[in-house]
């Protein structure tokens, strides 16, 4: 922490960012290298979150579907299985929680295993938490997309339905 100068006394800055005190250089940084540290450090946080929402595709439900039609991809519910029972999920989609992903992966090792070869499309609520999924699983190496909420698939007019009971 800096401490007041005693009066009469020359306060400079050397090089390295450290105060000197009458020629006698301190460890404790100045206010302006703090500023400027701070000011990098966000810039680079800024910088990290956008190298990896870049990572991800992000595409309209139409998009998702004539893939998933194709047999490229699959679709997955990254919800929880409360809001699956609430609203049911989009015809032909798989329910694995975002939870069990970030967890023990009970159900995600299996599914993973049978569809390293197609595209994850992951959709969730609002495409919040499957653009965190996506993005989990594409640094795993695996292909994805954020298809973004169930909102946007009902909008585009996509079917919903019960969610299978092994998935509860």
């Amino acid at each position: 922490m800096l401490q007041p100068a005693p009066a009469g006394s020359v306060l400079t800055q050397v090089p390295i960012g450290r105060v000197a005190l009458k020629g006698r250089p301190t460890s404790e940084p100045t206010l302006t290298t703090m500023r400027l540290a701070s000011l990098l450090l966000s810039a680079f946080a800024l910088l990290a979150l956008t190298a990896c929402n870049a990572d991800v595709a992000r595409l309209t439900p139409a998009e998702a579907a004539q893939r998933v039609a194709a047999g490229t991809a699959v679709l997955v519910d990254v919800r929880e299985s409360d809001e699956w029972a609430q609203t049911g999920i989009v015809a032909g989609a798989t329910p694995l929680a975002l939870s069990d992903l970030r967890g023990e992966r009970r159900d995600w090792k299996p599914f993973l295993a049978a569809n390293k070869d197609r595209e994850l499309i992951l959709y969730c609520r609002s495409g919040n938490r499957s653009g965190q999924a996506a993005r989990l699983l594409a640094a795993e190496g695996y292909r994805t997309a954020n298809a973004g909420g169930l909102r946007d698939w009902l909008a585009a007019g996509q079917k919903v339905s019960p969610t299978p009971a092994h998935s509860k």
